[in-house]
This record gives structure tokens, sequence and C-alpha cells, in this order.
């Protein structure tokens, strides 16, 4: 698309081109669920994104394997014998290393988001920097206090374009064109820190996603260095939902239009939520008021 118009003017070309462009033209079409999963060679996953979203992960705004391929946009037929790939990136995540490798930290979240001191305050302010804590301890063993402010600031600005997604608005813009342009860099720093991690510089490596990655990947014929830094850029799509989920959770207990039968309208329960889900990173929106019990962190931790 070479839009020339003063309705697009104020954009970067490059972002009117491969952005603005394709996001237009996109249709979705709305049919019956797939009876079977999509892993099919006839229904590939081979760059399977929205051709608007590729300058989130590329520096090129197009698929770029020498830099490293998701295994989430890639078909089953360049994943390696009996999808070795998958089977990889799933090492990290077996239920037998949840307990002993993960819980403590994701009950840290819990804990500190739904904490007494906490109600009454803007929810998604408190959650999102627990959640990039989080999302950097299970990748690479990193919290806040040692990650670099622009990798935070990635985080953030990705989680806006995926929170507003049109990318004609001048909040999207901004925050687009912001990671595209730090993708080098964060790229550059994961590839330290996997380094680090590999000489275990950084404390109980075994408890990170990137350890079993690394390990399991051997002579990295079917997942190189390359890949496990996109999908520890690629996984932000996915963690997203955490957010997504924790509203839908409290939208059934609000008092206000949540699910009669799970919080009692007109009266207040011991939990009780009343809430607006923000579309912008840390908006005042979301209210959170409830009578929580000290040990509620730890119950959903079991």
């Amino acid at each position: 698309m070479n839009d020339s118009s003063d309705q697009f003017s104020k954009f970067d070309p490059d972002y009117v081109k491969n952005v603005i462009g394709p996001h237009l033209l996109v249709r979705t079409y709305q049919g019956e669920r797939p009876l079977l999963p999509m892993i099919d060679v006839k229904l590939s996953k081979e760059n399977a994104m929205p051709d608007d979203l590729w300058g989130l992960i590329s520096e090129t705004w197009k698929p770029d394997a020498k830099n490293g391929v998701t295994l989430f946009l890639q078909g089953l037929e360049n994943r390696g014998p009996n999808n070795r790939r998958k089977r990889i990136y799933m090492s990290a995540m077996t239920p037998d290393l949840y307990r002993p490798m993960y819980r403590d930290k994701v009950v840290q979240l819990f804990t500190k988001l739904l904490d007494v001191a906490n109600a009454g305050k803007p929810l998604m302010r408190s959650y999102l920097p627990g959640y990039f804590d989080l999302y950097w301890d299970l990748h690479l063993g990193l919290r806040s206090d040692t990650i670099p402010t622009r990798v935070l600031q990635f985080g953030e600005s990705l989680n806006t374009v995926l929170a507003y997604r049109d990318p004609t608005q001048k909040i999207v813009y901004e925050n687009y064109m912001f990671v595209h342009a730090n993708l080098a860099f964060l790229r550059g720093w994961i590839a330290e820190k996997l380094a680090d991690l590999n000489n275990r510089k950084i404390a109980n490596p075994e408890r990170t996603f990137a350890y079993y990655w690394v390990r399991n990947a051997e002579d990295g014929e079917n997942f190189q260095v390359e890949d496990i830094i996109s999908e520890c850029i690629h996984d932000f799509f996915a963690f997203s939902q955490w957010g997504t989920t924790i509203y839908n959770i409290m939208l059934k207990l609000s008092m206000n239009s949540g699910d009669p039968e799970r919080c009692g309208r007109g009266q207040r329960s011991r939990l009780c939520w009343s809430l607006q889900y923000p579309k912008a990173v840390g908006s005042d929106a979301a209210l959170l008021t409830f009578d929580p019990p000290r040990e509620l962190g730890a119950v959903l931790g079991r």
C-alpha cells in the first residue's frame, strides 16, 4: 500500500506500508470450529499471523527465518522428525516441573496482587509490574530490579498495541514503533542472558524455561539459539492472556454485572469485585473492591 494521502501522512512510510495497509485489507470469517487440531500439513501454521503484526517480532516487517522462528508460526513439516521442535519447546512446561520449579514464582504474583493493601486500588496497575516480573523470571530467571528499562518498556508497549489493535490510532503507532525500533536491542540482551544461564551466572537456571530449551536442543538442529530468543519474544502474545483470564474470572464475581450464582447481587460477599478492564496500560479504570482473606494468594497456588 502506497498511501500518500493526508490521512496517513503523519505516520512513518514503512509503518503505513507494512502495518496500516495490511490491517485495512484483513477480513475475518467466522465458521465452525475445526474438529481436529490444525497440525496437518494441509492446514499449515507456517507464518500464520496477521501481516500487520510482523513488525512486532521482525526487523524486516516480514517473516525472517535467519533471525529465528517461533514454534507457533512454523508448519509441522518444518519442525523436524516427529514434531521434534514442539517436543523441545514443551519440555520446559511439563506438569512435573510446575511445583518444584515454577510454583513459587506464580504464587508470588497472586500473593502480592490479592494482598489486602491493594483493596480499592486499580487492579491492573498492580497486576502489570508483577506480570513482567513473572514473565522474565520464568523465561530467564530475572526480575525487574535486574532488567533494563528498555526491556520493561518493550513489554508494556507490545501489550498496549495488542490491547488497542487499531494501527491508525496514535497510541498504537507510538508503541508499535518503539517495539520495532528496540527488537535488535532486546534480541541482543536475551542472547547475553542465555549465555549467563548456560554459564550459571544466573541463580537456579533450572527454574527457567530457557534452561530446558537450551539443554534439550542439543546440537540445535531443530531449535537454534535464535529460535529460543524468538520464543522469549513471541511468548508476550501468549502470556497476555493471563490478564484476560483474570479479568474474565473477576467479571463473573462482579457485584454489578457478574454471575449471580458466583457473587450474590445486592449483598457484600466475602470477595466482591467491581471493575472495568482498561485498554490502556496504567489506566485507573480497573477498580478492585474486596474484603480478602489473607491466605487467598496461597490458596490459589495450591
